[in-house]
């Protein structure tokens, strides 16, 4: 079933309003990665979807918990690092792992907001990436970033 979503949806996959320009005004802060578990079959794809929405960054998949992840690419960094998802098993993997890393569980979609609860091992709940972006710089600002 997912295959065939990943299959069909990939590379028309909407942004989430508000997502490219909260991303592109970070980045002249912070340097964007996104990180995500689509099948590596569907990287391509997934990558031309990000650059048709203004969001060409770079892209590493994932599988599995993303925490060993963010803990890889949260090592050398001497800023904040931020780490957005809508997924509370990927957040607490993320507080295992890297502890450091601010976690912002991200849920744009109401109806999955009330599939996955809460992540209570983030430090925000955000559901619109304006808010992100403000919250983001401030703890940008105050870290002296």
């Amino acid at each position: 079933m997912l295959d065939t979503f990943f299959a069909k949806e990939t590379q028309s996959l909407d942004a989430v309003p508000g997502a490219t320009e909260a991303l592109n005004l970070l980045s002249l802060r912070a340097q964007i990665v996104i990180l995500s578990n689509v099948p590596f079959t569907y990287h391509a794809e997934r990558e031309r979807c990000l650059v048709e929405h203004g969001m060409n960054y770079p892209l590493i998949i994932n599988n599995g918990l993303k925490g060993p992840a963010v803990r890889a690419l949260a090592g050398p960094a001497r800023a904040p690092v931020f780490f957005i998802d809508d997924s509370p098993s990927h957040i607490e993997s993320v507080a295992t792992q890297a502890d450091h890393v601010r976690r912002i569980h991200f849920v744009h979609d109401t109806r999955l907001a009330e599939l996955v609860g809460p992540a209570p091992e983030s430090h925000h709940r955000i559901d619109s990436w304006p808010e992100a972006r403000t919250t983001i710089e401030k703890e940008l600002s105050a870290a002296g970033f």
